[in-house]
């Protein structure tokens, strides 16, 4: 607590200050993090003692309470206190902080891996979990959570890799502006930032550049600047596009998913299970499944679970579980379908997920709520698998809609009305200016329309 209290005065006196001390001139805003996991790494076998007992506990106590995550929680509360106009954002995917800290940096977005140069987006529904999360939970405003994209396109490298086309930058783009928060690409080809079409576009009415992207160099700022904030304020929250037919209730393949009843073909590892017909404690219908607290304390998200039935799904096919869940904490879990696995992170009310993945043979496989390494009550509830991929989003603006394809597989969209593709400055021939009333998206692809 001691250590907590001088770290926060220590920030709060000189984070707008330069290294000798004096106070800069540059516009300090706040503090951004680094590092600042919510369970503590253990990283080229330095193994943390938390508790200062001489024993390692991989900041976890024997009762199963996240010392290391305490720790981080006081410090964001006790530097908030000192600084309470200043943005102070956490600097990680897994960081929390949401009482505290105005947000989160989501780097190397949506990757699975964070040194991945090529597109690895095995994760991308967990990915979108957590970056709800960090835009609807925080209790401090302004929200301030970015995603950062590094993985290497035609026009910009990471890592000094060359990328095979630009849909990377306009797919990690489309995914940011399913929600609020700020995006940017990383490079390092000393270029200088990352500048695409989609940033600035004239869309003034009877203006005769409409739809006209606007190029970006020393000379022309005041003209981005005239077009910035081009899009206009959200119509709404984004919503999945797919077949109703596809995803009809009826075509569920997971059997006693709702629990109106009971529980059969359910079950828990280190965990009880039982049918909870508390109405607060359903999301629809007459019960919901609630997992308990461990057992015994498991420190692996796999030491403790609920179980499902068992299902026979086909080689190749692609499926979507969807469920309803909350827990008595905010937390992540682990959902698995055989070796299939995804983590979530979850609020203490109900939210409703959807994990995507496509089964790698024919044979026999069980659904799976991995509820280790945190130790809460978990509730779910409305569990369906379907075949097919419902993992293509849209989302309207003002003067703009994106259309984002978050599946493996080439989608065509239809757009219900006569939208415009941007008119672009020649540096990705997908902005061609054309009108159009359905899009065709390649795998892990969007576009940004303008509204004509």
């Amino acid at each position: 607590k001691r250590m907590n209290q001088l770290m926060a005065e220590w920030l709060a006196a000189n984070y707008d200050k330069d290294a000798n001390g004096k106070a800069t001139t540059a516009k300090i805003a706040g503090v951004m993090f680094d590092t600042d996991f919510h369970f503590i790494m253990d990283a080229w076998n330095k193994k943390p003692d938390v508790d200062n007992n001489l024993v390692l506990d991989e900041g976890i106590s024997a009762a199963g309470v996240n010392l290391w995550g305490e720790g981080l929680d006081d410090f964001y509360t006790l530097l908030r206190e000192r600084m309470p106009n200043a943005l102070i954002v956490g600097g990680m995917t897994e960081s929390r902080g949401f009482t505290s800290l105005n947000g989160n940096d989501m780097e190397a977005w949506p990757q699975r891996n964070i040194g991945d140069a090529a597109p690895d987006y095995r994760e991308i529904d967990g990915r979108l979990s957590q970056y709800s999360m960090l835009m609807h939970q925080g209790n401090v405003g302004p929200r301030y959570s970015q995603t950062i994209s590094r993985v290497s396109t035609l026009r910009y490298t990471y890592y000094n890799t060359r990328g095979t086309s630009n849909a990377p930058f306009r797919f990690t783009l489309g995914l940011t502006l399913l929600d609020d928060g700020y995006y940017a690409q990383e490079n390092n080809t000393g270029v200088g930032d990352p500048w695409w079409d989609e940033y600035a576009v004239d869309v003034v009415r009877n203006s005769p550049t409409f739809g006209r992207a606007i190029a970006s160099n020393p000379a022309n700022e005041a003209q981005v600047r005239q077009h910035k904030g081009w899009m206009g304020f959200p119509l709404g929250a984004r919503y999945r596009v797919y077949d109703p037919v596809t995803f009809a209730p009826e075509r569920n393949l997971l059997a006693n998913g709702n629990f109106d009843t009971n529980l059969t073909g359910w079950s828990g590892t280190n965990v009880t299970v039982t049918r909870d017909s508390n109405v607060a404690n359903i999301l629809e219908g007459a019960g919901a499944l609630r997992i308990s607290p461990h057992q015994v304390y498991a420190k692996t998200e796999a030491g403790a679970a609920a179980k499902g039935p068992t299902l026979s799904l086909q080689s190749g096919v692609q499926y979507t579980l969807a469920f309803g869940v909350k827990s008595s904490a905010i937390r992540t879990i682990q959902v698995v379908v055989g070796d299939q696995t995804e983590q979530m992170t979850i609020p203490a009310q109900w939210s409703r997920q959807v994990f995507t993945f496509t089964a790698p043979r024919t044979g026999n496989f069980q659904v799976k709520f991995n509820v280790g390494r945190e130790n809460t009550d978990v509730w779910v509830d409305s569990v369906y698998l379907f075949a097919g991929n419902a993992d293509v989003f849209r989302r309207d603006f003002d003067n703009a809609v994106v259309v984002v394809n978050a599946t493996p597989t080439t989608r065509t969209v239809a757009l219900g009305t006569t939208l415009q593709r941007i008119r672009g400055t020649g540096q990705d021939p997908v902005n061609d200016g054309a009108a159009v009333t359905q899009v065709t998206l390649p795998a892990y692809d969007a576009i940004v329309l303008v509204r004509p």
